[in-house]
């Protein structure tokens, strides 16, 4: 009989490591990260949720918006847009008056 125990994960990416298996490494990684080699691995920058290889699966953080697979960041001033010339909503400190495009 084997008596269950807890170990430690990986205490190189504490952080990023949300499972490991009995050899400490990853398998499983918070939002953002994606687990190989035994590690967790940020996806793209800006990226929510990534595939095994780093692709995007899962949209983009805030700040951020999806262009050919990859996360670009948003104008400055943008809290969400949808391109690089269309702010949806501003962080605090900036509006958008009108039908304005930007964050001023």
């Amino acid at each position: 009989m084997v008596n269950a125990a807890c170990i430690v994960c990986n205490p190189t990416i504490p952080a990023s490591t949300t499972s490991c298996g009995a050899t400490m490494f990853a398998t499983a990684c918070a939002s953002g990260f994606y687990a190989t080699g035994g590690n967790c691995v940020a996806c793209s920058t800006g990226g929510k949720t990534c595939d095994a290889t780093g692709v995007l699966a899962g949209g983009c953080n805030d700040g951020y918006y999806l262009a050919s697979l990859a996360c670009v960041k948003c104008m400055t001033g943008s809290a969400t847009c949808t391109t690089s010339t269309d702010a949806t909503t501003c962080i605090s400190g900036y509006s958008k008056i009108g039908s304005a495009t930007t964050c001023t």
